[in-house]
């Protein structure tokens, strides 16, 4: 006998399951987040953080893209 015959078969895998998009900013933003127990206090805390790290996000992306745009004149 072989290992390969004594060997179950492997699941595809499946790598386009559609994800919520609460769940893609969790996995963006809290992965290595310190503060990840405060959160974990209330769903509202949780989401306050969230758009606090989305908005802080989106300051400096449009900081970076005035700097780069003031030095193209």
């Amino acid at each position: 006998m072989t290992s390969a015959s004594t060997a179950r078969p492997r699941k595809p895998a499946n790598r386009n399951i559609p994800v919520p998009p609460l769940n893609l900013y969790r996995m963006a933003y809290c992965h290595n987040c310190p503060e990840a127990e405060f959160c974990k206090v209330s769903f509202e805390q949780h989401l306050l953080c969230l758009l606090a790290k989305l908005a802080d996000e989106l300051a400096r992306t449009r900081q970076v893209i005035t700097i780069a745009n003031s030095h193209r004149v």
